[in-house]
């Protein structure tokens, strides 16, 4: 065979793959659903810092570095495929809830942009800053861009703003995902989602990436033959 009927064999097999084993597209994460601490975090027994999402004094907590593997939507995404999460809201302003700076890129975001923090695991030391996610939440999903690590080894200190370490499964996502998502009144705080990430040459996920690949290769390979 020719080295362009070769080519076009070899991306009918890849897509088909990739098509037939969505979960190949991953990263980020452990190989267990279910993630074990590896430490825990004692509060201060001296706290001068009360609301309601602070630290308690001298309590501990359990720290995390891993998350669960991240898996790509399979067919029909909006229907809500990725992985299982828990989203919290945030505040990245300056003087927020959320401490300092967004770690990405040590900037504070405002309310109206649709950003998101990601557990230690997930946040994956930064690789995946500047990234697209996609959440699905009741029906509805909607793109954010991650900026800040949702820390799961450190906290009740001040560039934590005396919040608890982040659980190994946390989405931490701006007013602007909750409002998109159309989630309001006692629901806004903590609510299941799903996600996955978005392919950065701007298709909807990885899914539709591949299957847009799948396609265009079948039509050259009609057209070769």
């Amino acid at each position: 065979m020719s080295i362009t009927t070769n080519f076009l064999v070899l991306a009918l097999a890849a897509g088909l793959v990739l098509v037939a084993f969505p979960s190949l597209c991953r990263g980020g994460g452990d190989d267990d659903d279910e993630c074990q601490p590896v430490g825990t975090l004692w509060a201060p027994t001296q706290n001068n810092h009360s609301c309601e999402e602070c630290c308690e004094a001298g309590h501990s907590y359990k720290t995390y570095r891993c998350s669960p593997p991240v898996v790509v939507s399979g067919p029909g995404g909006g229907g809500g495929g990725g992985t299982k999460a828990i989203m919290t809201l945030n505040n990245f302003t300056e003087g927020g809830d959320g401490g300092g700076p967004s770690e990405c890129d040590g900037e504070f975001h405002r309310n109206s942009e649709r950003v998101v923090a990601l557990s230690t695991g997930w946040y994956a030391g930064g690789k995946r800053c500047g990234n697209s996610v996609r959440i699905w939440a009741k029906g509805r999903s909607v793109l954010a861009e991650v900026v800040d690590e949702c820390d799961s080894l450190r906290g009740c200190d001040r560039e934590h703003g005396y919040q608890p370490p982040c659980r190994y499964n946390v989405v931490d996502a701006s007013q602007a995902v909750w409002d998109a998502l159309r989630i309001a009144g006692d629901d806004v705080g903590e609510y299941p989602i799903t996600w996955s990430d978005a392919c950065s040459v701007g298709y909807r996920d990885c899914y539709s990436f591949f299957r847009a690949f799948l396609g265009i290769s079948i039509i050259l390979f009609i057209i070769v033959f």
